[in-house]
């Protein structure tokens, strides 16, 4: 722990000192002609570049915003009405956006955002119809039908129509609804470009009344209700649709029903008002899923603050199974200014939030979450008995005092599986010590299922107990076997004890199938992997004997 917070100040002072040094240079890198660079989306083969590119804008706008706290000629970039002091801005139809109060914390106002809606239907879920909330006739005249849901999707910075996911996205959503759905796609691609992030954070107020202002529109001309829309906002998206709840209570309609939040952007966002950002006030239920809330220097782009009535935080929030961890070589890459180990990272751990997104609607893949205090105590096992809620898109959960937590894998196309609380309890004829278990599960068909590194360097005290959640992919009463190794932990000036004894092990499931198998004694040696037989007969028995 303390060199976590060693090197996290160290790579603070340096991305401080080398940021402000050569944000010139950086910025200049993302123009071409004195024109900033447009995000292209060109396909999946680019998803690593883009998202490097994405990093190095937030970078080079929260040093600009640091050092600079309002930009320069902003009237006349912007179109500012006749007021000297600069402090707001006014829309023809959609209002006024201020830089004061408690928006005090964008300190740069909004443009106005050329954005485009499309929407699919049941009836014609390839051709996308062109629907403009001051065009009524192109909502009357559409495929938009007021006895169906309709769910809205907006896109983060730098992202548009075209992003990779967006097919991902769409035939998630008339998966989820069987029955028929309006989805609309919120293209607000030319606010949400870089390489300013900071303006497209700013960017995000005017995006919101567009899109609160569609909805009003459709409500008057298809007799429609503010509750039948879901918002689902990815990024910076989730803010707009934030800035759409607070803008509908403005123009005189009542809240949406519902905001899902795709891991919120962080830089701008973290630690301000709540009228800045989402919040719990914004719809009727709010819900967000945070994947990666570490901080930009450490390659997190989202938000680790709760925004909603109900926050789920997979894998504890701030990175994701699977995916590269930013912080190695980071160090390295800060002195060059080069951030080559970023790439993989963002991509993956920020797009993850899309990923378990669209896993979260199939049948047989439920994301099911316990309230906990925090991250470690859920991977302790400590919270099973606290209130429970299902992460998904389309999931009915009721508010929580508590964050909410839970585990995922990180393969692609199968990130769920069934919770198991696994229990080891130590002999007290063994030696102190601490190391780490890895765990493969044998079930009774002969399947093998790698669940990999499931405790890394713990004490493993005599007569004591250790606890973890797992996940399994079968149910726990088809299990026979669990092969176990250990390896100890070691230190500079000391190692760990090469053996542990095992006096027993337990697996319960958390499922509503409860299923619960016991293994007996077993002398674990470095390196070395013990099979341990699973029995459920007398299980609760044997247990409490040993």
């Amino acid at each position: 722990m303390t060199f976590n917070l060693v090197v996290g100040a160290t790579l603070a002072v340096l991305v401080a000192v080398t940021t402000a040094s050569r944000f010139g240079q950086l910025k200049s890198s993302l123009t071409k002609n004195g024109q900033t660079t447009p995000f292209v989306d060109v396909g999946p083969q680019n998803v690593k570049e883009d998202a490097y590119y994405m990093w190095q804008c937030m970078m080079a706008s929260m040093a600009e915003y640091k050092v600079q706290k309002e930009a320069s000629e902003v009237a006349a970039e912007m179109g500012l009405s006749n007021k000297a002091d600069q402090d707001y801005v006014c829309y023809t139809d959609l209002g006024c956006f201020y830089k004061n109060g408690t928006l005090s914390s964008m300190n740069k106002l909004p443009h106005n955002t050329k954005t485009v809606f499309y929407l699919w239907t049941f009836a014609d879920q390839q051709n996308p119809q062109v629907l403009d909330w001051k065009k009524p006739a192109t909502i009357s005249n559409s495929l938009f039908r007021a006895d169906r849901p309709t769910v809205v999707m907006i896109h983060g910075f730098a992202n548009d129509v075209n992003t990779v996911w967006v097919p991902d996205i769409k035939a998630a959503v008339f998966r989820g609804h069987p029955r028929g759905v309006n989805f609309i796609y919120v293209d607000w691609g030319r606010g949400a470009s870089g390489p300013d992030y900071w303006q497209a954070a700013s960017n995000t107020q005017v995006a919101g009344a567009q899109v609160a202002k569609l909805i009003c529109t459709i409500n008057n001309v298809k007799h429609t209700r503010s509750s039948s829309f879901q918002l689902i906002g990815f990024s910076l998206g989730a803010h707009v649709s934030g800035f759409t709840g607070y803008r509908l209570a403005t123009y005189g309609h009542a809240r949406v029903g519902k905001i899902t939040a795709l891991d919120p952007a962080g830089p701008m966002f973290e630690n301000v008002h709540p009228d800045a950002r989402l919040s719990p006030d914004d719809a009727d239920f709010v819900q967000a899923f945070h994947v990666n809330g570490a901080t930009l220097t450490f390659g997190g782009f989202g938000l680790y603050s709760r925004v909603g009535h109900i926050d789920f935080y997979p894998n504890g929030g701030r990175y994701q199974p699977g995916c590269p961890h930013a912080i190695i070589g980071a160090i390295g890459d800060l002195w060059n200014f080069n951030f080559t180990n970023m790439p993989d990272s963002v991509a993956c751990n920020h797009g993850r939030a899309i990923d378990l997104g669209v896993a979260s609607v199939d049948q047989n893949c439920v994301f099911a979450s316990h309230a906990c205090r925090n991250h470690s105590d859920y991977r302790d096992a400590k919270c099973f008995t606290q209130q429970k809620g299902t992460m998904g898109l389309f999931a009915n959960n009721v508010a929580s005092d508590d964050q909410q937590f839970l585990i995922t894998r990180g393969t692609s196309g199968r990130f769920c599986g069934r919770v198991v609380k696994m229990t080891f309890k130590f002999t007290l004829l063994q030696l102190p010590t601490s190391g780490s278990f890895f765990l493969t599960l044998v079930d009774k068909f002969g399947n093998e299922e790698n669940v990999g590194q499931i405790v890394k360097d713990e004490s493993m005290p005599p007569g004591g107990a250790l606890m973890r959640v797992i996940l399994s992919e079968g149910k726990v009463g088809d299990l026979l076997a669990a092969k176990i190794r250990y390896e100890p932990e070691r230190g500079i000036l000391w190692d760990s004890s090469d053996t542990v004894k095992v006096n027993s092990i337990r697996l319960t499931s958390q499922e509503s199938d409860k299923g619960e198998v016991c293994g007996l004694y077993q002398l674990l040696t470095k390196g070395e992997t013990v099979t341990f037989d699973l029995t459920s007969r007398n299980c609760r028995s044997i247990w409490a004997k040993k």
